[in-house]
This record gives structure tokens, C-alpha cells and sequence, in this order.
């Protein structure tokens, strides 16, 4: 059985966590096998089975993951909440799994299995995935709010909004995808089904058999045997008919066979109170059955009278005598649970009907004993089971022309009931020619009893002309002196079986012919001859496209002409159907080709020849491309039905597989071409290579290798000289390298999957050292397994030599170029490279870096009383102390002169820097005895802290410079840090807000505006209003250095209450004049949204100003109505409801969930620039872009893209259907007095062109 892929798995749904991975990999493999099972029909307890497998599954992964995220989230109200999800998905599954008592399980799986796609795509991509980022993020050395911050951040902006159309899309996948899976194997599984029916038909034609013909004083032992072969086949261990009595309310067991090693129960269930079996009789009284899957899933009454009795399952149908119920039939499974299928529960149905008829007839000829009514009798209940399984009856008395035929015989014909007489010649006149004597002749046999039974398929003529296919089958009827005297039969059309198993026969020629390189002409004649085959009157053709033409590709039966005159067209929307079809991709239904407009131009080739109706749909390839088409025409005007629809739709995928295999050869042809001449190309490439090059696969075989080698083999024997081993090349050796004598880069590459450098040491003749470089890359297959080596080798010797004579000298000069001389301490230069290193390893881990200058105190008097040397002498006293202070991953410099740094790492306190320059002061103070000399000196210190003072290296040496010049001012040999009080940025922040307040007072603040544009007429639908602060002293300011200032201030409020005032005014001038400014789009603060007067201060604006509620649009940015999503959507419908259109700014760069945006009363989107600056070519915005554009076209909105600067942006925006733009591409933001004399213009314009 093949597994179906009900939900994909992709490797981009990891979540980084190696054991969650797993085993949601584990949960997806077990959902796919229960889809599977569904799909293919298998057996109830292989359902229940696979489904227990996943729910038990499915607890163990959520007991792993919550101790995952217990041990990092302890008393989390995240973990809380993913352990509600859990419980709440665990009851949600026991509540489906408890129906299963009382429907086929088949069904309950089908029914929780969207549930459980569901479920788990948002359970992997959503929940887990949040929870994991955490841990991930906790790992890496983030606090837990940090954590949840960077996931909260991960999560949000277009993953978000991926991850939602995703989940959109699986709602819908699980029910697809098993539906066309189980379409699939229904055809696969059809003779099997019949199979099954005629089974159970023969069952019934047994049962009915035995208790028609029999003696009334026989039924009732017949009874007994039919319970025994009816339970016999279905494989119930009990069957037993219980009689009701309502009057008393008890209900008594009358019949009862079991299967050997069941113990009866008959005797004791006599007389048993319907207290017991409540709930039954008044289903029976409905007519409908009583199904117990599993009894131990029952409690109550019921379970203590019959798990006595060892019953694991069970089902009861009412037995009705003259339409009153008078008890029930049933059948008990007690050695092992049976699950009762939708089949088997209506051949009980039937079985019942049968037995309540049989039970009446008793009764009834206890009363008649007249045989030839009795005989009636039977046969009418008889034709009522017939009837019931929808099967014709005929009776044919044996030696004379009298045959019976039912209402359902002749209907089968065509016929009604009036116009067949009951008469031999009838059938003799109907039977196709070529099976009459076949047929007499079986009958004749079965009548010598040379046959056991008779059973045939023939051909009868219907009323309309045409034949249909007849399974037949009939019994003999005896008298009491065992002579036949009738012959009692059924008629079952199975022309539509015959029908559909040659069209699955003529389908699996098809493939077949496909897959055995068949040329497409002759398989698409095929496919049509299929389907018209199976639609008599239908034409079918197929058409391929290639570069925009249409190519005839197969159409046996339609005409020479029209196939001409279509070939070699042009396609386009207005070219017929098939033009139109494959144009744009889409299913195109004609239903009168003389009177659709798509026909006008070729309606002519078609007509004559008595098309009418044409039906189109495209064929594609795996990836949507437009390969051709396949049509269906009619001689008269109509549409397709539901199943002429799904054909349609089918031979075009049929057709698909043809074309693509064309094309998939096509691409293969070239691909080994192109491959042959790569390969020369390549061996040209390596030729030219001097040093040797060996391809080595991984047992060691040379595949490839270039000219150097080849010319180096000339007199070395290999035991296979085709595929030679590369130590039989390299080595002269019959067997694979010793490891101990050389390392082998192949077992080494294979196994790491990385590129290796190994060094071979060989013997020359001369006993000296040879070097043998080999450099080894990994080579691929195209499933990225490892499959050998590209090996280059060259000799190194002199090489190694000059190397390591030259490394010496390197790491003299590097020692030398970041070393102090004297002191050996790190100079500036080195000092600075781990200052910068400490910083960042600071950043990462969260601690604080401590800088030290020190400056020694009077050292100028030492070298100038005692020379040079003994101040030289001095330094080196200095830099040995220094270095015994500090730990050794700290670090001491010399900076030069009497200068010294000492980098303090790993500082969680910034205050024990302290006790680090006290210990300085103090080893420092002690005397240096010199020959006869004792020298007294101190130091001066100053610190500055990481980030505390500074985050770089340049800024903390200068701010550790200052506090040592303070630490001399204080009186020397102490130390000081680093303090800034007041820096030019505060004293900016404090002059830029008092200016903006004054602004606001002054009104000092101009509104540009930057027209939206419709890019298909070029005319301005809209304009957004921008301010601007034209300071006096400092002129235009731009709005990101005062906008911020204003947010962070609460001054947004009132300025952007301002920009309105202003910008409404204007827009009412412009209204007034005559002009066509379209929507003024203004951006509202969060903040105002949230002033609970914002909503009176609007309606104030629009009566002082005039202008009207359908001229606004307000934009509010995306991240900020998710703040208070609940909050926004309220006040934001307000402002709907007084007719403002409302666009939601920078879309997609917040983190809305579509269960929001659903909800938000917004008109339009408007996609963000950032998405648009990269376009076209960036493929991460490419596919953003579109998904904004669609999503606004599903959800009925509008949209419009901004910060559109290039044509090529212009045009990708329109080409996937986003009309508006607002960007430099057409104008910048410009005044009010500019955009007026732009109006104007357009204005004149359009007044001009309605003139003309």
C-alpha cells in the first residue's frame, strides 16, 4: 500500500530542537499511514489499530515536550498554556474515538482525520515552533524575557503571515487529497466491489430459496438454518430472533444458533423486562438497527444482561409482521470483536426484510391451505427482496410460452409495464442473435443437471436500439414429485460496470503506452478514442502550445478541415476556446460555439461541420505551465455535467503525463549532450593541470584523471587496467593504504564531508624526504551522499622547506610589530586588538569590561637625574608587578614612555575594578632597589567601564585618559573613574524639544503632498499629506529628526491634529475650485487613536473644515494596532462608520494574524517600500509582495504599493495586479501651491478630451 502525503513534511518546519524534530516526524509518518489506510479501504481493525497508535503517540510527544519545556520554562505561564493545548487536543480526540461504538470506524477516522491535519500543521508550525525558538534562544545565553522577545520577533513580520496562509491552506488539503486518493483507488478496487455484491446476492438468493419452497411445518427449522448461514458468512459466533410483547413489556428469545463452544442462552431468556435493553424497542419501532462496536465501552443495563453472556460486539434489526414490529434478528461476536461494515449492515437490512416476510407467510398460510395461494404468496415476497436488491425477476413455466416479466425487467429496456407481453418470444425477439442459442443451450443443461447452477451475461436490445449487457441468473422450481416446473430468474443491468472496466482497460493501455516511449500522436489519438467511446456523439481533441502557437496534436474523429484551420494559430483571449483556454490557463465552456463572441473569428471552420458545444481545459505541467489543451465538442448546444466535468478534467491530466514526458525526454536529450560536451571540456580543463589529478570513487576506483597521470603509468600493471585502484597508481601497491603508514584522505573525506589537506612523507633512491601534498575535496552525488574524492597531489618538499624558514622569520616580525621592546608587553597596536576583542566577547556574554591607564607619577625626575637605563630598568620592574597583580586572560600593555594599560574581562561588578587598582597602587608604592639606589615611585590611575562610559575601544582610552588626568588633579597615587554628567546629545534633545514646542505654538509646520496614482491611466486617484518644519533659523527639517522627538514627547497628539487641520482645509479649497485631488490620505499616531476624545476631535475637524468623511483616508501603521488589537478594531469602526476609508500602513512589516485582519474594518492595504526597494529580483520580496497583493484581492480589499522609485519596480506591481503607486517613479512630495497647477492641469486635460 502506498503511503499518501496527506501532510507534506518539509525540512523548513524544524524547529532546531533534535527531539521534538524527531518525533514530529514520527506523528506525521503515522497520520500519513492512517490517511492511507482510509484511502485504501482497509479493514476496521487496521483502522483501530493505526488510529490508538497515533493517540497514544501523540500523548508520549506531548509528555517529552512538556518536560522540555518545564526544565526551561519552571512555572511559566507559557508552559501552563501549551499543556491547555495538549489536554484540550487529548479530550477532543477521546470525544471522536467515543463514537466508534455506534458507527463504523472507517467513517469516524475519515471524520477526525481533517481534525488531526488540522491540528498538527498548527501544532508544528506555530506552537512548538514559538516554544522552541525560547529554548533555542535560552541556550544562547539570553535571559528569559530576552527569549521570549527575539522569538516574539522571529514569529512576527512576514513569517507570520507565511506561516497563516500555510495553515489557510491545510483547512482544505487533508479532505483533497484523500478524496482524489480514494477516487483513484475505487476505480482500482471495482471488480472487487461487484464481487462483493454478487456475493451477498447469492447469499440472498440461497436464503430465499430455502424458505420459499418449503412446506409451511418447515419454516421454522429452515429459520434455525438460515441463522446459521447468514452468521456463517458474516463470521458472528451467535444468531438468535427474540420475540416483543408490549403488553407485558418483555421480549423472549425464540431462535438462537451458535457457533461450536458457545454456550446457548435461550432457555434463560425468556420473559425479559425491556428495562434491561432500553432504548431498542422504540428503535426497532422505527425500523432502524441497534450497533454495538465494542461493549465494553457500554454501561449501564444493557452491559450487565449481555456481558454475562461473553458478547464483545453485536447488532439487532426489527422483524416486522403487517407493519407492526413484532421483535428482532441478531447477531453476536463473542471471541473476538467484530466490526460491522457499511456492506454487511446492508445485507442484514435485506436479510431482515427477507425474514419478516418469511415469519408473515408462516403465520399467514397457517390460516390458507390452499397451495396455489400459498405458492403466490411466497413469490410475491420473493419479488419484494428482488425488488429491493434492484434486480428484474422473471418467471418462465416450464413447456409452455408463458414467462412472467417484472415492472423492473422491462424498465431495464426501456419499456413500461403495458408494453411487454408475458411471452417467451418476447425475450426471443430481444436477445442479441449471437447469444440466443449460447444461452438456450446453457438453460438446457442446467435443466439436464449437467450444471450445478445457471448463470450467464448476455445482450439485450434496449427499447431505444442500442444493446445493454444482462447478468442472469435462476433457479428450478419443484413440486412435491421433485419435477421442475419453473424456471425463476433475475435480471442486473451491468452494462456500466461493462463500461467502466473497458475504460479502465483502455486507460491502463494508455499508460502503458506512455511509459513505453509510445509517440504522442498515437497516444493522444487514444485518449480521445477512449472518451468518445465512453460518450457516444462526443468529438474530443488534443492541442499542444508551443511558444503561444497551437499545434494539432490527436483528434481521430474531427474533421480534417477544422483541425487545418486551427493549427498554427496565434492563441488569445477572443481565440475560440481552446485559444482562450490555453492564454490564460483557465477551463473554458462553450455551450453554443455560434453565438459565443470568444468564436467570432473561427466560428466559420467549425460550424460546418456540425460543432455546436465545446468545452476546453487546459493541460499543465507539474509546475502550472500551460502545456496544451483537451477538448470535447457536441453536435448541439450544451454544458457539461457533473461527471462529463470531472472527465474533462481527467484526460487533461492524462494528456499532462504525455506532454511532460515529451518534454522531460526533450530536456534529458540535451542535458546528455550538453553533458558529453562538458565532460571533454572538462577533461580538456584538468590536462592542463600539471600536478597530477585523480577523481577516486569510494572503493577506491580512479574515474577520472588527467593527462600527468596517464603519462606516469606507463610501467605499472593493474589488476583491472580499465578502472585502475588509486594505490595501485599513487603507491605500486595491490592493496589499500595502511593508515599507519599514510593517512587516507578518502576514508577521511567521506566520512567528514569537508575538504581535507593530507601530507604524504616518502623516500627518495637516495633515502631523503620527499613531501607529497594531497588536497581532497568531497564529490557529490545528486542526492548529496558522499561518493569518493577529486584528489590533487604535488610535491611540496622544497616548498615546506622555504615555509618553515619563513614562518620563523613571520613570527619574529609579528612579535616584534605588537611587543613593546623593552618590556615585552603588548604594544598600542596589539592593545587595541584585545581591547576590541573584549569588548565584543562582552557584548555576547553580558558582563563589563574594565580599562585601567596608568600613568607612573614623576618617573620624568628618574630618567633625568639617573639616566636612561636606570629608568629603563624601572619600566621593566613596573611590567613584571603589573603582570602579577592581574589574572593572566587579562591584559597589561605599554603604551609607551611611563604609560600603561591593564584590560580588565569578564567584569560582573563594575565596582571590584576598584580592589584591582588598589592592589596596583599598592604593589607598585613598594621601593625598587637599583645597585645601591632605592626608588620610590607611585602611579595614577583611571578607569572607564564597558558599556557603562563608552562601546568603543577609542572612546573608553580616552574616557580611562581623562579620569587619570583627574586622578593627578586629585593629588596623584590614587585612582578615579570616568563620570559624564551632560553630553552633547541631551543638550541637542533639550534645545530640538523646546524648538518643537515652539513650533506647534507658531504653527511653523508646511504639509507637502505625494500624489497616489492609478499606473493604468496615469491619473491621480489620491494624495498622502507629509509635514514638514520650516524652522527659522535652520530651514526645512526633515520629519525623521523631529517625528520621533514628537512621539517620544506625547507632542504627536496635538501635531498631528494640526496636519489634519491644514490638510482638510486644503482638500475642501480644492473641491471647491473644481479640482480632483482624489482621497487625502493622512497617517494617525497611535496615540491620538487611543485619546478617548480622538473620535469628537475628528467629527469637530470635518465640520470646521468641511471636508467630507468620503474625501479621508486615515493610515494606521500595522504594528501599532496590534498593541490593543480589541481596542483598535473598536475605534476604528467608529471611524468607518462615518465613512472614512481606513488603510493599513507599512503591511507586512508587523505581525497582524489574518484572524485579525479579518475582523479590522479597513479598506485598503498598503505594502511598504521596504518590500518594494529590492523588486524585481529578490525573491524573499517577490514572494511577499504577491502574497500582500492576493491576499487583499481575497479579503475584497484594496491596495497600493509605496516608495515605487523604477519602472521595473512600476511594472512588476502592476503585473501581478496592483493598479496604485505612490512613490518617486511619479512624483516626490511636493507643496500644496505645486500640486494645485498639477491639478489644474488635469483638469484641462480631461476637459479637453471630453470636448473631443
Amino acid at each position: 500500500m502506498n503511503i499518501i502525503d496527506i501532510f507534506p513534511w518539509d525540512e523548513q518546519f524544524n524547529t532546531g530542537l533534535k527531539e521534538v524534530d524527531n518525533q514530529h516526524r514520527k506523528l506525521v509518518e503515522i497520520l500519513n499511514h492512517l490517511a492511507s489506510s482510509i484511502a485504501y479501504n482497509a479493514t476496521e481493525d487496521a483502522l483501530n489499530n493505526i488510529f490508538d497508535e497515533l493517540t497514544s503517540y501523540t500523548i508520549y510527544h506531548f509528555e517529552t515536550e512538556e518536560s522540555i519545556w518545564k526544565h526551561y520554562l519552571p512555572n511559566d505561564p507559557l508552559d501552563s498554556k501549551h499543556q491547555d493545548i495538549h489536554k484540550s487536543f487529548v479530550n477532543t480526540v477521546l470525544k471522536l474515538k467515543s463514537k466508534q461504538n455506534s458507527k463504523p470506524l472507517c467513517e469516524l477516522a475519515e471524520e477526525a482525520l481533517g481534525f488531526l491535519t488540522r491540528w498538527l500543521a498548527s501544532h508544528i508550525l506555530e506552537t512548538d515552533r514559538h516554544m522552541a525558538y525560547i529554548v533555542l534562544a535560552l541556550k544562547d545565553g539570553f535571559n528569559l524575557d530576552e527569549a521570549k522577545l527575539r522569538a516574539d520577533k522571529q514569529m512576527n513580520g512576514s513569517t507570520r503571515l507565511l506561516i497563516d496562509i500555510i495553515l489557510s491552506i491545510y483547512s482544505t488539503l487533508s479532505s483533497n487529497t484523500l478524496y482524489l486518493m480514494r477516487e483513484l483507488k475505487s476505480y482500482q478496487n471495482l471488480e472487487q466491489k461487484v464481487d462483493n455484491q454478487e456475493r451477498y446476492k447469492d447469499l440472498l438468493l440461497e436464503l430465499s430459496t430455502d424458505l420459499i419452497n418449503l412446506p409451511t411445518e418447515d419454516i421454522n427449522s429452515n429459520i434455525q438454518k438460515t441463522l446459521e448461514k447468514t452468521s456463517t458468512f458474516l463470521g458472528t459466533d451467535r444468531a438468535y430472533i427474540f420475540d416483543y410483547d408490549f403488553n407485558a413489556k418483555t421480549t423472549t428469545n425464540t431462535y438462537e444458533w451458535c457457533i461450536e463452544g458457545i454456550t446457548p442462552h435461550i432457555e434463560e431468556l425468556k420473559d425479559v423486562s425491556m428495562e434491561f435493553i432500553p432504548g431498542w424497542p422504540e428503535t426497532h419501532l422505527k425500523g432502524e438497527y441497534v450497533l454495538i462496536q465494542d461493549l465494553s465501552l457500554v454501561k449501564g443495563p444493557i452491559h450487565k444482561i449481555l456481558s454475562p453472556q461473553g458478547i464483545k460486539s453485536l447488532i439487532t434489526f426489527p422483524l416486522f409482521k403487517n407493519s407492526k414490529c413484532m421483535g428482532f434478528v441478531g447477531f453476536d461476536a463473542v471471541n473476538e470483536k467484530h466490526y460491522f461494515s457499511l456492506n454487511e449492515i446492508k445485507l442484514l437490512e435485506l436479510f431482515s426484510k427477507l425474514l419478516s416476510n418469511i415469519v408473515s407467510r408462516r403465520d399467514n398460510e397457517c390460516k390458507l391451505s390452499h397451495e396455489r395461494i400459498e405458492l403466490q404468496k411466497s413469490e410475491e415476497r420473493f419479488s419484494l427482496a428482488m425488488k429491493g436488491a434492484n434486480d428484474g425477476l422473471w418467471d418462465w413455466k416450464l413447456g409452455t410460452d408463458e414467462v412472467y416479466y417484472s415492472p423492473r425487467w422491462k424498465s431495464m429496456l426501456g419499456y413500461e409495464d403495458n408494453e411487454i407481453k408475458n411471452s417467451f418470444k418476447v425475450w426471443e425477439k430481444l436477445i442479441h442473435p449471437d447469444d440466443k442459442e449460447i444461452i438456450l443451450n446453457q438453460i438446457q443443461d442446467y435443466l439436464d443437471e449437467k450444471s450445478n447452477r445457471f448463470e450467464a451475461e448476455i445482450r439485450m436490445q434496449h427499447k431505444d436500439g442500442h444493446y445493454i449487457f444482462i447478468l442472469t441468473r435462476a433457479f428450478l422450481s419443484k413440486n412435491r414429485d421433485n419435477q421442475a416446473i419453473r424456471l425463476v430468474g433475475t435480471h442486473v443491468d451491468i452494462t456500466e460496470s461493462k463500461k467502466i472496466k473497458a475504460f479502465d482497460d483502455q486507460n491502463a493501455r494508455i499508460l502503458k503506452m506512455i511509459a513505453t516511449g509510445v509517440i504522442a500522436s498515437k497516444v493522444y489519438d487514444e485518449i480521445a478514442l477512449m472518451y468518445e467511446a465512453k460518450y457516444p456523439g462526443m468529438r474530443c481533441s488534443l492541442l499542444e502550445l508551443k511558444d503561444g502557437v497551437l499545434l494539432h496534436g490527436g483528434a481521430p474523429s474531427m474533421p480534417k478541415e477544422y483541425c487545418d484551420a486551427i493549427h498554427g494559430l496565434k492563441n488569445g483571449p477572443e481565440v475560440g476556446s481552446c485559444g482562450r483556454s490555453t492564454y490564460l490557463g483557465v477551463r473554458t465552456l462553450v455551450e453554443d460555439i455560434k453565438t459565443d463572441s470568444k468564436w467570432t473569428n473561427i466560428k466559420d471552420a467549425a460550424l460546418p461541420h456540425g460543432m455546436r458545444s465545446c468545452w476546453l481545459e487546459p493541460i499543465k505541467d507539474s509546475l502550472g505551465k500551460v502545456l496544451g489543451a483537451f477538448g470535447m465538442y457536441y453536435n448541439y448546444p450544451a454544458l457539461p455535467n457533473e461527471k462529463e466535468l470531472e472527465d474533462l478534467i481527467s484526460a487533461a491530466n492524462l494528456a499532462s503525463i504525455v506532454m511532460e514526458r515529451d518534454q522531460t525526454s526533450k530536456r534529458i536529450f540535451k542535458a546528455e549532450k550538453k553533458l558529453k560536451k562538458h565532460d571533454k571540456y572538462l577533461q580538456s580543463i584538468i590536462d592542463g593541470i600539471n600536478d597530477p589529478i585523480l577523481v577516486i570513487k569510494e572503493d577506491y576506483t580512479v574515474e577520472l584523471m588527467n593527462k600527468s597521470v596517464k603519462n606516469s603509468l606507463h610501467n605499472l600493471k593493474f589488476a583491472n587496467p580499465k578502472y585502475p585502484k588509486c594505490y595501485e597508481i599513487s603507491h605500486n601497491r595491490a592493496t589499500p593504504c595502511d593508515e599507519s603508514e599514510h593517512l587516507c584522505p578518502l576514508r577521511d573525506v567521506i566520512k567528514s564531508r569537508q575538504h581535507t589537506t593530507v601530507v604524504h612523507n616518502h623516500k627518495t633512491k637516495d633515502g631523503e624526504d620527499c613531501f607529497v601534498e594531497l588536497s581532497a575535496s568531497p564529490l557529490f552525488d545528486e542526492n548529496k551522499n558522499c561518493i569518493g574524492i577529486i584528489e590533487a597531489s604535488r610535491d611540496i618538499t622544497r616548498h615546506l622547506s622555504t615555509q618553515d624558514e619563513l614562518k620563523k622569520q613571520k613570527n619574529i616580525l609579528d612579535y616584534q610589530a605588537h611587543h613593546d621592546a623593552l618590556t615585552n608587553l603588548p604594544n598600542r597596536v596589539l592593545f587595541n586588538d584585545r581591547l576590541t576583542q573584549a569588548i565584543e566577547e562582552a557584548k555576547r556574554n553580558k558582563t563589563n569590561v574594565a580599562l585601567l591607564f596608568i600613568d607612573l607619577d614623576h618617573f620624568k625626575e628618574i630618567n633625568d637625574s639617573l639616566g636612561h637605563e636606570i629608568g629603563d630598568e624601572v619600566l621593566k620592574v613596573v611590567s613584571t608587578r603589573l603582570k602579577e597583580v592581574v589574572r593572566e586572560k587579562d591584559t597589561v600593555a605599554r603604551l609607551g614612555g611611563d604609560e600603561f594599560t591593564v584590560i580588565i574581562e569578564e567584569l560582573f561588578e563594575a565596582q571590584n575594578v576598584s580592589i584591582i587598582a588598589s592592589k596596583i597602587i599598592e604593589t607598585l608604592s613598594t621601593p625598587i632597589i637599583n645597585n645601591n639606589n632605592t626608588l620610590y615611585i607611585s602611579c595614577s590611575i583611571g578607569i572607564s567601564i564597558y558599556p557603562e562610559d563608552g562601546v568603543s575601544p577609542s572612546d573608553l582610552l580616552k574616557y580611562a585618559d581623562s579620569a587619570m588626568y583627574k586622578a593627578k588633579n586629585e593629588g596623584r597615587s590614587n585612582y578615579q573613574y570616568y563620570n559624564s554628567t551632560l553630553t552633547q546629545l541631551a543638550f541637542e534633545r533639550v534645545v530640538m524639544e523646546t524648538s518643537l514646542r515652539t513650533a506647534l505654538e507658531n504653527e511653523e509646520f508646511v504639509i507637502f503632498y505625494q500624489p497616489q496614482v492609478n499606473a493604468i491611466t496615469n491619473k491621480i486617484v489620491g494624495m498622502e499629506a507629509l509635514v514638514r518644519w520650516e524652522h527659522p533659523t535652520m530651514g526645512l527639517v526633515s520629519p525623521t529628526k523631529f517625528i520621533p522627538l514628537a512621539e517620544s514627547t506625547g507632542l504627536i497628539v496635538e501635531l498631528d491634529r494640526l496636519v489634519m487641520k491644514i490638510a482638510m482645509t486644503q482638500f475642501t479649497l480644492w473641491y471647491k475650485s473644481g479640482l480632483k485631488p482624489g482621497k487625502l490620505a493622512m497617517n494617525l499616531a497611535i496615540k491620538q487613536l487611543k485619546k478617548y476624545d480622538f473620535i469628537d476631535t475628528l467629527q469637530d475637524l470635518i465640520k470646521e473644515t468641511k471636508c467630507k468623511p468620503e474625501w479621508i483616508e486615515l493610515e494606521v501603521a500595522e504594528g501599532q494596532i496590534m498593541t490593543n488589537p480589541e481596542e483598535a478594531i473598536k475605534t476604528l469602526q467608529q471611524i468607518s462608520d462615518m465613512g472614512i476609508e481606513i488603510s493599513v500602513d507599512d503591511f507586512g512589516t508587523g505581525y497582524s494574524s489574518l484572524a485579525y485582519l479579518k475582523r479590522l474594518p479597513i479598506d485598503k492595504l498598503k505594502i511598504d517600500q521596504t518590500f518594494i526597494r529590492d523588486l524585481p529580483g529578490d525573491e524573499e520580496d517577490e514572494a511577499i509582495t504577491k502574497a500582500v497583493i492576493a491576499l487583499a484581492h481575497s479579503l475584497s480589499l484594496k491596495v497600493i504599493a509605496e516608495g515605487v522609485e523604477t519602472k521595473k519596480q512600476r511594472d512588476f506591481i502592476v503585473g501581478n495586479k496592483c493598479e496604485n503607486i505612490q512613490g518617486y517613479f511619479y512624483y516626490k512630495p511636493i507643496p500644496s501651491d505645486d500640486i494645485e497647477k498639477i491639478l489644474i492641469f488635469e483638469l484641462n486635460l480631461q476637459n479637453k478630451e471630453n470636448m473631443n
